[in-house]
């Protein structure tokens, strides 16, 4: 049939990341979940599925207090670490990826060094 779950999971996962990029968090957080659910082998699309995870954990961290956001933000680093850490594991093809990780973990650590100064 023409249900939901005759959708690829690639599919969900792309869904997730538009989403994502369009502000629509909460639908980001159900088509990952729902790729996640499918158990993808390791390879690009799980990696992606990693730094979209890390990447709602961040945009949902923005509006709490800075204890919060702390420990938000650095449980969205340790997602987005794990999908580096697969992204390295898979070889140079795959670098880019490592790249990606790079950018978005700096993005999510940012809030949490601006953090610290202001407190230094």
């Amino acid at each position: 049939g023409g249900g939901p779950e005759a959708i690829s999971p690639e599919s969900r996962l792309l869904c997730a990341e538009v989403a994502l990029q369009v502000g629509r968090i909460q639908l980001a957080r159900s088509c990952v979940e729902s790729f996640l659910q499918t158990r993808p082998p390791k390879n690009q699309f799980l990696v992606r599925a990693y730094y979209c995870s890390g990447r709602i954990q961040e945009a949902e961290s923005a509006q709490q207090t800075a204890d919060e956001l702390r420990r938000s933000l650095l449980a969205a680093l340790a997602v987005m670490q794990t999908g580096m850490d697969l992204a390295v594991s898979l070889g140079p093809a795959h670098a880019f990826l490592a790249y990606n990780g790079s950018v978005h973990f700096w993005s999510a650590a940012r809030p949490l060094l601006a953090q610290h100064e202001a407190a230094a």
